[in-house]
C-alpha cells in the first residue's frame, strides 16, 4: 500500500481528512470541509485492502480496473483487493474506509451476518442506498472518525475494529433493499469473468495455468485474457499471479505456519 500512502501525502489531498491506524484502518473524507472538490487524479494498485466509499452528494468519478464508474449521491461502492483504482477529477461529499482484507474476513467469520460472504478479489460492488441507510452509515462513520481522533492508543484497535465491523454489518444488511447498479451491465464476458474468478478462488493452490481455466470455461486462452484485460487491465496470467500473491498474504496474516510451508 506504499503507493496509496504516497498519494495521501500529496499536496492535492490537503482538503481531505485522512487518518490511519497501523495501516489496518484508514479513513478519508471531506465531510467537514468547505470545498467538496476531490483534486487528485492519481491511480494506485490496491493489493489487499477492502475499499468502501459512500457519496452523500455530487459525483465521484473513478476507474476500477478498466471500468469507469460514476458514484452519485446516496450510492456506495465497495472495491475488493487486487484492483487498480484511479480517482479522477470529481466534486462530491464522501467518506471512505480502507481495511485489510484479512481483517474483514475475520470480522465475517466471527459474526452471524457474514458466514456466507466470500471476499472475491478483482471485483467491486456499486449500489444505490436509501436515505435512511445513508444516515445510518454516516452516523457509523462519524463514530469511527471520533475514535480515530482520540490520541490514547490503549484499546484503540479494538474500538476501531468494532466500529468498522458495524459499518460492514450495516452495508451487508442493506443489500436486500439496495439497488444493484451493475445488474444491467451483465454481459456474456461478465459471466465468464465471474466464473473465472470463482474457479480461481477455489483452485489457485493447485492450478495456475491460463489454458486449464480457459478449457474449463470452453473458451480460448486468448479470449480469456481479452476478458480479464477488459475488466482489470491485466492479462489472465497476471490476474492469476496477483491472486496467488494476495492469497499468500492472507495465509501469512491468518496462519501460524511458516513462510516456507505456505
Amino acid at each position: 500500500m506504499e503507493q496509496f500512502e504516497a498519494i495521501l501525502n500529496k499536496e492535492n489531498t490537503k482538503e481531505l481528512y485522512v487518518s490511519s491506524f497501523e495501516g489496518k484502518y484508514t479513513i478519508i473524507d471531506n465531510l467537514d470541509k468547505d470545498d467538496n472538490h476531490v483534486y487528485h487524479k492519481d491511480s494506485f494498485y490496491n493489493s489487499d485492502y477492502v475499499y468502501l466509499t459512500v457519496v452523500l452528494n455530487g459525483t465521484l468519478n473513478m476507474k476500477v480496473g478498466n471500468t469507469l464508474l460514476e458514484v452519485g449521491a446516496n450510492q456506495n461502492v465497495t472495491i475488493m483487493p487486487c484492483n487498480q483504482i484511479e480517482i479522477m477529477d470529481s466534486s462530491c461529499t464522501f467518506f471512505s474506509l480502507f481495511t485489510r482484507g484479512y481483517l474483514i474476513n475475520d470480522i465475517y467469520e466471527h459474526s452471524t451476518i457474514g458466514r456466507k460472504v466470500t471476499l472475491r478479489a478483482f471485483t467491486y460492488y456499486h449500489r444505490s442506498l436509501s436515505p435512511q441507510a445513508i444516515e445510518i452509515l454516516t452516523n457509523d462513520y462519524r463514530l469511527n472518525k471520533r475514535e480515530h481522533l482520540h490520541q490514547i492508543p490503549y484499546g484503540k484497535e479494538l474500538s476501531l475494529r468494532a466500529l468498522s465491523a458495524a459499518i460492514i454489518a450495516h452495508i451487508y444488511s442493506f443489500n436486500a433493499d439496495s439497488k444493484d447498479l451493475m445488474i444491467s451491465k451483465k454481459s456474456r464476458q461478465a459471466v465468464f469473468f465471474g466464473e473465472f474468478m470463482q474457479m480461481l478462488g477455489e483452485k489457485h493452490k493447485s492450478e495456475r495455468s491460463v489454458q486449464v481455466y480457459a478449457k474449463q470455461l470452453h473458451i480460448t486462452p486468448k479470449y480469456l485474457s481479452t476478458i480479464t484485460q477488459s475488466y482489470t487491465g491485466m492479462s489472465a496470467s497476471t490476474v492469476i499471479d496477483n491472486y496467488v500473491i494476495y492469497a499468500i498474504k492472507q495465509s501469512l496474516y491468518n496462519n501460524s505456519s511458516n513462510i516456507k510451508t505456505i
